[in-house]
């Protein structure tokens, strides 16, 4: 849904270009409800922008962030004693999807390097090495829109 392509010089780009047509003549005489979920809603196109209704939900605050690590921190995981979900709350601008791949990423990295245990570190490099790798930067993170045909 991002914007199409004003020059054409490939073939792909042709079909990518139809496609998003295709799907706005769809939206256009859907008489119903579509739900769309984003955190790249600033790439819309202006054509399937002016087509809905934008619901912004933001990101997690520092408590929900706080039960986000406690859940994503299984009891299987060895954990070094100092690693506390609420102080890895502390790290802002943080999904949960982000958060479970820096559970994921410091356990393999505990383990590649041979520690027995998972550090508060380890989880926060993680998080930091996550949002570094965003391909955007921007203030409060938009996290879903709702459109609804017109």
């Amino acid at each position: 849904m991002s914007a199409r392509f004003e020059t054409i010089s490939q073939g792909a780009e042709h079909a990518v270009n139809a496609m998003r047509s295709g799907m706005l003549t769809a939206l256009d005489r859907h008489e119903g409800l579509v739900v769309l979920a984003t955190n790249l809603v600033a790439c819309y196109d202006t054509a399937f922008d002016s087509r809905g209704w934008h619901v912004r939900f933001p990101a997690p605050d520092e408590a929900a962030r706080a039960g986000i690590w406690r859940r994503h921190l299984p009891d299987t995981l060895p954990l070094a004693e100092h690693v506390s979900p609420e102080g890895l709350a502390g790290v802002d601008e943080v999904t949960g999807r982000d958060i479970r791949r820096a559970v994921i990423d410091a356990a393999a990295e505990a383990l590649r390097t041979g520690r027995p245990r998972v550090r508060q570190a380890d989880l926060l490099a993680a998080v930091e090495r996550i949002k570094a790798g965003r391909p955007y930067r921007r203030g409060p993170m938009p996290m879903a829109a709702s459109g609804g045909a017109a």
